[in-house]
């Protein structure tokens, strides 16, 4: 998504004397909150699935740690299990405001 890669270009370019892996963190987190901000209204649209999102999601990882793109899938979830997907994020979201507005 390119407003996403546009903002990692403009945090990376303010982080650009700061350590690396504090550099990478902080990308990583923001890039993930603005996918979370974009996909769920997305998803709750029905415009995006989930496959969708983690396909985002896979693509910030690669740019962020400079992966190569012949990594496949389970590589890049192993190596990033500590943070919890996005789009289950992104799925608990709507559902909590899909319970909000049936009441």
């Amino acid at each position: 998504m390119n407003a996403i890669r546009r903002n990692i270009g403009l945090v990376k370019a303010k982080l650009r004397n700061a350590e690396p892996r504090v550099m990478e963190q902080v990308i990583l987190s923001f890039a993930r909150s603005l996918l979370i901000y974009f996909a769920a209204p997305l998803y709750a649209a029905g415009v995006w699935d989930e496959k969708k999102i983690e396909s985002i999601e896979r693509d910030i990882y690669k740019e962020v740690y400079m992966l190569p793109n012949s990594l496949n899938r389970a590589a890049i979830v192993n190596l990033v299990r500590r943070n919890r997907p996005a789009v289950d994020v992104v799925v608990e979201q709507v559902k909590q405001v899909t319970r909000v507005n049936s009441r």
